[in-house]
């Protein structure tokens, strides 16, 4: 399931997802498979994740996620 929080955090950002998978030391293409749900991030990745992006973690991976229509 696709993560929209996710998806519109990194849009919102004005970073490249190469760019936060840089900073995250993950490997290309990994942050495109939390937002598809290929992948479920760790918790470290999670806390990484909503610091590099000035976000809430409970706002990019939401208990109830919203899914894409």
């Amino acid at each position: 399931m696709t993560n929209i929080n996710l998806k519109i955090a990194v849009i919102q950002s004005g970073k490249r997802g190469y760019e936060i998978e840089r900073q995250l030391g993950l490997w290309p293409s990994k942050l495109s498979k939390f937002v598809t749900g290929i992948i479920e991030p760790t918790n470290e990745e999670k806390t990484r994740l909503a610091e590099i992006l000035n976000r809430p973690i409970e706002d990019l991976f939401p208990a109830d996620p919203v899914e894409a229509a």
